[in-house]
């Protein structure tokens, strides 16, 4: 293994591809990479050498060597070729600096001594004609048009063609079951009363076919099934281009003509839009998301369905759940899916209380369908947990939070109440729940215009993907801070940790766990002036918008950080955690 300079086998470029094999019924899998200057021989020799020895391994493993098209082949064959009987194969090929790996892997008998992946590869490296790439390919070409030209790397998947192709595996494993269980045609005069005698086997007569395969076989339908009504996308595409510091992505996904108005893309797709994206986002966060998540009422509801009509015995099933669950006095139609709508929204701020253990606020925003409706439903969840805690023994601590709202209430423990207040409430259409009624009224200060939103920060205006309509997603992320943050995370780390040990009783049974708890520590607090040299990032942003002609398109940028003009950081860095005192060295246990 040590042969191989696995860094230099992509130094330059590579591709990995797969895609239905028809040779084997099964798939093959592509990977051809350019190396780096003069890295092919010592590389290609060391992987010989890696194949020689898993050749050595058994007898039924076999290495050929060869050569077509001008292209060195050495192919590793697993297990005997034969009637009913499949072969796994691995092909390295080495073409000048390209060196190549092609995997055929079979679900079904072989038809045919060579890799039909492997000739299609070689064929269209010796640009025979006849041999298309899938450059050539009009659904390949009709997905680069949604998209810009690819710079540093492209990525494609053609989603129907999947979910057909594997569709189609499981039919034809289907009929061949069929097939096996379909009994022997019936001869005259071949046994008593002209029936058809019974195909001997080595422990009698072959009997008929058994419980296990009818349910191999409606478990096969009802897969069938379900790859019909998941059928729905067509294709994704993504591409990647840097513009001077900037990394710029470009991403769309197709959804099958006439699959619009089909269940599950409604459940996942076509989700009610934000068409004002910076309604709650004060001009100080330093990150928010907007997500249109999915329908899980309507994901739900369409599983339901499914259960009931296709499964056999389902509807039995769902009756008895349902039965369950009204024992308990749960509906989740009725308590969840009939007032909650699903879209998010989720914001990060700096903290109104700058203390030493650092931290930050956050705001979480959920969409509701019916406000007056969500409020009872909240309300009354808080209600049973503070009576369950109350019954354990324990206190909620519930009360009017002071918060520029009406219903807004304010939730702690006596446990967590020092360093964490949070308040829940429903707002107009949004269930919003924040770590302090500081962050939540500073979110709705900016939807009554009180306040300014995240237009006016600057290295959002500057760097980040700024929506001018509706959109389906967006989001903005400060990662200047990045080193700093993770730092703290790990100086918080060994803080806690170093406490947690040292409350460890050093006794026989648990002084090897100290020991390794210790010594672990001991390498996180260390980590700190390492993760603050990841201090190159600026920011990262994202949109997602849908054009209304069955195409979701998402374009987002990381940019990093412009050493030429010494790019400070928009907000202050986050404070360190106080670093803690070294455990005790400890020798690692053998």
């Amino acid at each position: 293994i040590r042969g191989v300079g696995w860094g230099d086998l992509i130094g330059k470029e590579f591709a990995f591809a797969e895609g239905v094999s028809p040779t084997s019924s099964g798939y093959g899998y592509v990977l051809l990479a350019r190396g780096t200057e003069n890295s092919g021989p010592t590389n290609i020799t060391g992987l010989v050498a890696i194949l020689k020895e898993v050749a050595s391994l058994n007898e039924s493993i076999k290495l050929i060597e060869s050569k077509r098209n001008d292209v060195d082949l050495w192919s590793l064959r697993f297990g005997k070729e034969g009637a009913g009987e499949a072969a796994f194969v691995v092909d390295l090929l080495r073409r000048g600096d390209i060196i190549g790996l092609v995997a055929d892997v079979p679900m079904g008998p072989r038809s045919g001594a060579s890799s039909q992946t492997l000739d299609d590869v070689l064929a269209l490296m010796a640009g025979q004609s006849g041999k298309k790439a899938i450059l050539s390919h009009p659904r390949f070409q009709e997905a680069m048009n949604l998209v810009k030209p690819p710079q540093d790397s492209l990525a494609y998947f053609d989603v129907k063609m999947f979910v057909d192709d594997l569709g189609r595996m499981f039919e034809a494993i289907g009929k061949k079951k069929n097939a096996a269980q379909k009994p022997p045609e019936k001869k005259e005069g071949d046994g008593k009363d002209g029936a058809a005698k019974e195909p001997a086997s080595a422990l009698g007569n072959t009997p008929p076919a058994g419980d296990d395969d009818e349910d191999d076989a409606k478990a096969l339908a009802i897969v069938q099934k379900l790859f019909s009504l998941c059928n729905v996308m067509d294709y994704s595409v993504t591409t990647v281009e840097t513009q001077g510091r900037r990394e710029l992505t470009h991403a769309a996904m197709r959804i099958q003509a006439g699959k619009e108005s089909c269940p599950l893309a409604g459940v996942c797709v076509f989700r009610k839009p934000f068409d004002r994206f910076d309604q709650f986002i004060p001009a100080d966060a330093t990150g928010f998301s907007l997500d249109g998540f999915i329908d899980l009422g309507g994901l739900y509801n369409l599983a339901i369905e499914f259960v009931t009509k296709e499964v056999p015995g389902g509807a039995e099933v769902i009756s008895q759940i349902k039965a369950k669950l009204a024992e308990v006095g749960f509906d989740p139609q009725r308590d969840i899916f009939d007032w909650l709508s699903g879209e998010m929204i989720s914001i990060d701020l700096p903290a109104a209380v700058v203390t030493p253990m650092g931290g930050a606020d956050w705001v979480w925003m959920i969409r509701v369908k019916n406000s007056e409706l969500a409020a009872q439903k909240v309300n009354g969840a808080i209600d049973a947990l503070s009576g369950w805690l109350k019954g354990k023994g324990q206190m909620l601590m519930v009360t009017h939070a002071k918060v520029n709202a009406e219903g807004f209430r304010e939730i702690t423990h006596p446990i967590f109440a020092m360093f964490m207040r949070p308040v829940v409430g429903v707002n107009g259409e949004w269930l919003t729940i924040g770590s302090s009624a500081a962050a939540v009224n500073k979110c709705l200060a900016v939807a009554s215009g009180n306040a300014p939103s995240i237009r006016e920060n600057k290295r959002f205006s500057a760097e980040g993907m700024v929506p001018t309509g509706a959109v389906a997603g967006a989001s903005f992320k400060d990662t200047s801070n990045r080193g700093q943050e993770l730092a703290g995370v790990a100086g918080m780390i060994g803080l806690v940790g170093g406490m947690g040990a040292a409350s460890i009783p050093d006794e026989p049974d648990t002084h090897q766990v100290k020991q390794i708890i210790q010594s672990a520590l001991s390498i996180i607090m260390k980590l700190g002036p390492i993760l603050q040299k990841i201090d190159f990032y600026s920011s990262e942003s994202s949109m997602t918008t849908y054009d209304g002609s069955l195409t979701v398109r998402t374009e987002s940028v990381v940019t990093y950080k412009d050493r030429s003009t010494n790019d400070l950081p928009a907000t202050a860095k986050a404070p360190m955690p106080p670093e803690p005192p070294e455990p005790p060295k400890a020798p690692l246990p053998k």
